[in-house]
């Protein structure tokens, strides 16, 4: 992960202004039991999105649920009230 200037964020951690593939994070929006969640700005288009992420040190059973809900995510995907 990298900050605005390209240098690399101290930590992995996700903070506003790092960038995360094709995203710059703009600021948290919350954390619960699985991991967090940021808001972020598509780098090209400005499109916003919330982006979730897991601990560092996720558990097995941790990542399996993160996939499910993912995969959930996908078969709504383009539903007029998601």
């Amino acid at each position: 992960m990298v900050d605005d200037t390209g240098g690399t964020v101290a930590g992995g951690a996700w903070r506003p202004g790092a960038i995360v593939g094709e995203y710059r994070l703009v600021r948290a929006l919350g954390a619960g039991g699985m991991g967090s969640v940021d808001l972020a700005e598509h780098r090209a288009t400005g499109a916003l999105r919330a982006i979730k992420s897991l601990p560092a040190a996720g558990e097995a059973s941790l990542v399996l649920r993160f996939r499910r809900e993912a995969e959930g995510l996908a078969r709504v995907d383009g539903h007029p009230h998601v």
